[in-house]
């Protein structure tokens, strides 16, 4: 009668390390599974921002055309700005129209984060300021040439200029980082 009894006890400390066992590797599994699933969406989330970024870094191309293209507006002599107002109000580059086709979609709006939004968004206030400022500099002074030395004008160039070299590189480092 012990045998038998030494039988079953045997048969169940085997059945009950196979449940243990079991229930041990399901557990990991379904750990690995979760865990699996959340790099996927980090990827996914990774590669998001990354594709918003590499967006926002087309707009600094088409800022800087803007500038440049604000600046060739200039009809007056060598170390001088000279702006009419009709010249303004016809040449001056529209940021925010040539910006529009670039738009990011909500998802990447959102990944984008903000901050480098708010920062796009200082640029063109800026250029839009710039831009009414040399109207105003034109309507004040019609046949006047400006110096380049004139505060005004040199440090809104300055400044939207500065701005776009600050928003570039913000947008440089958070895409390389987005590969470490």
């Amino acid at each position: 009668m012990l045998q038998r009894w030494d039988w079953l006890a045997s048969a169940s400390v085997s059945i009950v390390s196979v449940l243990v066992g079991s229930l041990m590797t399901w557990f990991i599994g379904v750990r690995g599974d979760r865990r699996r699933a959340q790099i996927a969406r980090e990827e996914r989330l990774v590669a998001i921002r990354r594709d918003a970024l590499a967006a926002a870094i087309d707009w600094v191309k088409i800022m800087r055309s803007a500038l440049e293209r604000a600046m060739e507006l200039d009809s007056g002599g060598p170390g001088t700005f000279k702006y009419d107002a009709h010249s303004c109000l016809t040449n001056f580059p529209d940021l925010s129209s040539e910006l529009g086709p670039y738009e990011l979609s909500g998802v990447q709006a959102a990944a984008l984060g903000t901050d480098l939004t708010s920062e796009a968004n200082c640029v063109i206030s800026e250029f839009e300021e710039l831009e009414r400022m040399l109207e105003e500099l034109g309507r004040a002074n019609p046949t006047e040439e400006i110096p380049y030395s004139h505060s005004e004008t040199s440090i809104a160039f300055s400044r939207v200029k500065m701005q776009i070299d600050d928003f570039e590189r913000d947008l440089h480092t958070r895409y390389v980082a987005t590969f470490g």
